[in-house]
């Protein structure tokens, strides 16, 4: 039982570890790719239009 226990603790920091290290990269990533979304509908829709 207590080796599951440390398994799981070690997952845990593990994870949290992963999160501190990549977490700002893939919030800025998304956040990249949410403008570039934004960026291409606007620009799609003013090219759609009429003179």
């Amino acid at each position: 039982m207590n080796q599951q226990v440390e398994v799981l603790d070690q997952a845990r920091r593990t994870a949290v570890d992963l999160a501190i290290q990549f977490g700002p990269r893939a919030l800025v990533a998304l956040l990249i790719l949410a403008i570039g979304f934004y960026v291409g509908r606007l620009a799609g829709c003013r090219s759609a239009q009429p003179w």
